[in-house]
């Protein structure tokens, strides 16, 4: 994999299959298929996680025989059809003796533990319909099948056949089969739900796994694509240590390179749209011709919205944060105004940017899944949001100063840890806020030093302001 270059293949061409011709058996003895990817090994083979290299995206190799013909090659395919079904449905986390009552393995195939057909269903790569024993594709034998109006609760009408319907062939078998797979708008239903396409799962696994499809769901939902939205700092992004560089050209560049470093990891992970807000200071920081086309940049005033197309977002990353206001050795640490505001509480905790996003978001059932920035703006981030996901771009040292890791190295991790996040899904929550929910600010005098200039002492008088409401996002905003 390494000699041809898998990765480039893979990741930046999107190549989903891998063939591979040689012998069952010898020095090329290789598995029917064999998957890789962030989702994992899910297929004919004994699924060792190192085997391949473990990339971006799902890959899976495919083994053919020089000695055997198509028919045999297709029937790596339908294995692995048949794996990847079967893991959706839970077969590996359910005891043998229930596989019956599994809609794929059971109600759609028709088998339990043997693999035998126990019900003519729709029978499986080796057992069709009418099947005694494995490849019983030329069974003269007829039995009433509803292989061709298949429904979950078995009321599909039933035909009276044998292997005449597919030429006693296995190849010709194996493409009927897939032919009844449930396809885009199949029109059943399954206990009251609708079916999935289970294409998409066979197609595009990793966008199936991203948006935690099932056989069966709210396939309206199922069909549409995954939207991820990124909200940008500056002072959090990889090579930022200081106000100077914030304020020139370089503290642009970098920021840029961050989102697009992110912006790769969401479509790597299955994204179908990515939305990357300029979020620092008036939102017209990044040169927009900077920043991978396939995203939408949204940038200057978005009044009355704190993150402007969050509506139906599936995940919110925060990149290039960083710490709350007067945070020990944070870099460039403030709450929203360095030159204004000392602090910030929301019902009685102090907060930063982080938690008040983080609860913005929440007030549109949107999860924060990962946050980049220094040392303490990834253990502000954990404590506010259980089971997020950080990304350390540097260690703060002071107020003014970081020890970095290396740009690109930095940006490998974001997108690493993009991916990473996206693929928890469920794991991550929109955080809770009781509500109404009180805000309290802290105001400096005017004229203060920056929160973040080292020479800053804090006030002992702040003006304090305290407002309550039904939303964080209004009393934010002040609506």
């Amino acid at each position: 994999m390494d000699r041809v270059g898998i990765k480039k293949w893979v990741e930046e061409k999107n190549v989903k299959e891998v063939w591979i011709w040689g012998y069952h058996g010898g020095v090329v003895g290789l598995w029917e298929s064999n998957m890789s990817g962030p989702f994992g090994d899910i297929s004919n083979s004994n699924r060792d996680p190192k085997d391949l290299p473990v990339l971006a995206k799902t890959y899976t190799v495919f083994h053919y025989n020089y000695q055997r013909g198509a028919s045999e090659a297709v029937e790596d395919h339908i294995h692995q059809i048949e794996a990847v079904l079967n893991f959706v449905d839970g077969r590996e986390r359910t005891p043998s003796e229930q596989w019956p009552s599994l809609l794929f393995w059971g109600k759609f195939v028709g088998s339990d533990r043997t693999h035998k057909i126990v019900h003519p269903g729709c029978g499986w790569a080796h057992y069709p319909p009418n099947g005694e024993q494995d490849y019983d594709w030329a069974n003269k034998r007829y039995v009433e099948t509803d292989i061709e109006d298949w429904k979950p609760d078995g009321s599909g009408k039933k035909q009276r056949m044998n292997c005449d319907r597919w030429g006693g062939d296995s190849l010709r078998w194996f493409v009927y089969w897939m032919q009844n797979i449930p396809g885009a708008d199949n029109g059943l239903t399954y206990q009251g739900k609708p079916l999935n396409n289970w294409w998409m799962l066979i197609g595009d696994f990793d966008a199936a796994m991203l948006r935690k499809m099932t056989l069966v769901g709210d396939a309206a939902k199922a069909d549409t694509g995954v939207k991820v939205y990124i909200s940008t700092d500056m002072e959090g992004c990889s090579g930022v240590t200081c106000s100077e560089q914030v304020a020139a050209e370089e503290g642009k560049q970098l920021m840029a390179g961050d989102m697009n470093a992110c912006i790769e990891g969401c479509f790597a992970a299955g994204a179908t749209e990515v939305i990357v807000w300029d979020g620092h200071a008036s939102g017209r920081n990044v040169n927009p011709q900077s920043i991978d086309r396939r995203a939408k940049l949204i940038q200057g005033s978005t009044k009355g919205k704190r993150f402007k197309d969050i509506e139906g977002s599936a995940a919110m990353i925060l990149l290039g944060y960083h710490a709350k206001a007067l945070t020990t050795n944070a870099t460039l640490a403030h709450t929203y105004s360095s030159a204004s505001i000392q602090g910030m509480w929301l019902n009685g905790r102090e907060v930063g940017e982080i938690g008040v996003d983080a609860a913005i978001a929440a007030e549109y059932k949107v999860p924060i899944v990962m946050v980049s920035g220094d040392d303490k703006t990834c253990a502000e981030a954990r404590s506010w949001i259980l089971n997020v996901v950080t990304c350390q771009t540097k260690k703060g040292t002071g107020p003014q100063s970081a020890d970095l890791l290396p740009v690109e190295a930095s940006r490998r991790l974001i997108t690493q840890k993009t991916k990473e996040a996206l693929a928890k899904g469920n794991d991550i929550r929109p955080i809770k806020i009781d509500y109404p929910a009180t805000i309290r600010w802290d105001y400096l005098p005017r004229g203060s030093l920056r929160t973040h200039n080292p020479a800053f002492k804090p006030v002992d008088n702040p003006r304090r302001v305290e407002k309550t409401g039904d939303s964080v996002e209004a009393l934010l905003l002040g609506k």
